[in-house]
This record gives C-alpha cells, structure tokens and sequence, in this order.
C-alpha cells in the first residue's frame, strides 16, 4: 500500500490585517543571510576589503530582485490585457497595468531573470568598485552561493504549494492539499446557519481513477442547519472546493454524488463523512533543491580544493552546467506555470536553460583548452 505525503501549511507566518509575513518571504531572506556568510569568508580569504562586500551585497540583492520580476513579466508574461468579444477583460496584463509589475506578492519571480540581473550588476559593480580582480573572478566565487541561495528559493515554492510537479505514483507523491482546505476554510461561521467545522484526514487508502493512483481522504463536516442545506452545500459548493479543471490546480477530487449518511449530533448540528481523493505529484521543488544545494557544496570544494589554480571562468561555467541542466531535466516532471507552454515542444523554463548551459560549456572548453601563442 502507497501512502502520500500530504502538504497543506499555511503559507503565511502568522496572519496580520495589512502586511502578513510568509515563509518564502523568509525563506528569500535566508537566502541572501547564509549566502552572505559563506561569501564573507571567501571574499575575505582573498584579502578584499568589507566596504566592498557591503556595496557588492546591495548590488547583487537589487539585482535579484529586479531581474527575477522582470524576467517573469517578460518571459511568461501576460504583455497585453486579455479581453472578450465584449471587451471585458479576463487577464490583466503587464504593460496595460505598469502598477502591477511591482506587486510581487501575486507572486511571480523568475530564477532566469534573476541570473541575468545579477550577471548584468556584477558588471557594474567592477567598473564602479575597481577591485583589481576581473570579472569572471568575481563570478566564480559568486555563483558558489547563488546556487545555495536557489536552494532556499525552492524551499520557499514548496511552503508556498507552487511550482508544483506532474501527477505520480511514486510513494514520495506529496498531496498539495492547502488551497482546496482554504477554499473550505472560506465557508466556516462562528455562529449561526452553516459550516461550522471540518476534519481532513487521510483513510491509508488509495484508488485508481482515470489511470491515475489518488490517495483517499475523510472529510468530515459539521454543519449548524437543515439537512437539505447541508445536501445543497455539498452539491455545489464542494464541486468549487475541491474540483478543478486546471492541470496545474488539480490536487483533490471529489464526487458530488457519492452515497453518504447525515447524522444528528445535537440540536441544530449535523455532520456527514465524505470521502475525497487527493492527487500525489512530484515535490518537483525539493528535487530543485536538493540539486542546488548539492551543487552548491560541489562548487564549495572546487574553490578550496583548487582555488586559484583553476582557470577564470571554470566554476562559472560548471555552475552554470549544473543549475540549469537540473533545471532543464526537472522541468519534465513539472506542471506548466502558464497556459501558452502547453503549445511549446520545450516549455519556457527549458528553452531560457538552453543558452545558459551552452555558455557554460563554452567557458568549462575554454579553460581546458591550451592558450594560443603568438607567433
């Protein structure tokens, strides 16, 4: 018998009315936190002065931020607004709405995007600092905590229940479970007619539907009202709770017709046992991770074991090999994040890996091969 992990944390960290801090917030930070850790001993290893750090740090921060929201308003978009034959519009875009680029908190940060900004504010940052040191000096040691940072951005995708993987069988299937059990949560009262309270647990079974294993759940509810409210409740406002036609929303199932008992439990309160099935997926964001952070203590190793004997450009272009090669073979496993990818042979994470991981492979044969000399 296959049991699933079932995932369903809040997001959030606590709730406050205006501004509520979330764990991938958190996670972001921790980021950039042991990342600045572990560069402010290579950076201090090669005799490079704090100031410097400190004015490195912001650029490449400022620069993360930004590339990683500009690289997913303009690789996955929507540009325009997106209207009907009446011109009501069904998807806001970008550029008819400038406001919205900067409200990151609908999400949207594209880790391509991030890489290009970063690699544009390096750039800027030795013209401006004058270190002595080249560019791809800088690089190579940088990249070593950019891929420890990707770790705890992934970790955050996961707490967030995004970016999610295809439907599995395999037993390490998580059931993305919070947003269907939040649409639930919308529906519960303090007093009077109506859901009062519900239990979500799984029965350790599993079933087979349209070729795919579900893992089986009890939802029990209890519901403040007639009889006939509850049956009306569960006829149509379940379907909304926990069925979806969207591939990459589609986490839990239930049948709206299936044959259940209403029970009396006391005055005015009642309960049903329903089953629900939840759909396992692959944690595609912890494989991200763990190969990040993998890759992370590779390139940690390489820098201390050859350090500056290495050629410059050798561990940028490993790393930029390894991230997105992962990238690239992880993105079969994973869900499109919008619909205009389901028409492409590659989708856009996989097609923006390309160019990064030819660069790489360019600059790994470019410190193997012998220098020319000049005749």
């Amino acid at each position: 018998m296959l049991l699933y992990i079932t995932w369903h944390p809040d997001p959030e960290i606590v709730h406050l009315p205006m501004l509520a801090p979330r764990w991938y917030g958190l996670l972001f930070a921790l980021a950039f936190y042991a990342g600045y850790l572990v560069f402010r001993r290579i950076w201090l290893k090669e005799k490079q002065s704090e100031k410097s750090l400190d004015t490195l740090s912001w650029f490449v921060i400022i620069a993360t931020l930004l590339g990683a929201r500009l690289g997913h308003v303009l690789f996955y978009g929507p540009w325009w607004n997106e209207v009907d034959e009446l011109g009501n519009v069904l998807v806001k875009g970008y550029f008819d709405n400038p406001l919205s680029i900067l409200n990151i908190r609908e999400g949207g940060l594209a880790s391509h995007g991030a890489a290009i900004g970063i690699l544009i504010a390096l750039f800027l940052f030795i013209r401006k600092a004058k270190i002595q040191k080249s560019y791809l000096w800088l690089v190579d040691r940088l990249v070593i905590v950019v891929a420890l940072g990707g770790m705890f951005v992934r970790m955050g995708n996961f707490a967030n229940s995004e970016i999610v993987g295809t439907p599995t069988d395999a037993s390490t299937g998580v059931v993305f479970a919070y947003y269907p059990l939040d649409r639930l949560n919308s529906y519960l009262v303090d007093q009077g007619p109506g859901l009062s309270s519900y239990s979500f647990d799984s029965k350790g079974d599993t079933q087979v539907m349209n070729n795919q294993v579900y893992q089986e759940y009890d939802l029990k509810l209890n519901y403040v009202g007639e009889k006939e409210d509850l049956e009306n409740f569960i006829l149509y406002n379940l379907n909304y709770v926990f069925n979806t036609t969207y591939d990459a929303d589609r986490n839990t199932y239930i049948d709206n017709f299936q044959p259940y008992e209403v029970q009396a439990v006391e005055d005015g309160l009642i309960s049903v046992n329903l089953t629900v099935l939840g759909l396992p997926r692959h944690p595609a964001q912890l494989y991200e991770a763990v190969s990040y952070l993998l890759l992370f203590f590779l390139l940690l190793w390489v820098y201390h074991r050859y350090g500056n004997s290495l050629k410059e450009g050798f561990i940028f272009g490993l790393f930029l090999i390894g991230l997105f090669s992962a990238r690239f073979f992880i993105e079969f496993i994973k869900e499109n994040q919008v619909d205009f990818e389901s028409g492409l042979a590659l989708n856009m994470g996989q097609n923006l890996s390309i160019p990064f991981i030819a660069i790489g492979l360019w600059l790994m044969a470019r410190t193997w091969l012998p220098s020319r000399t000049k005749g």
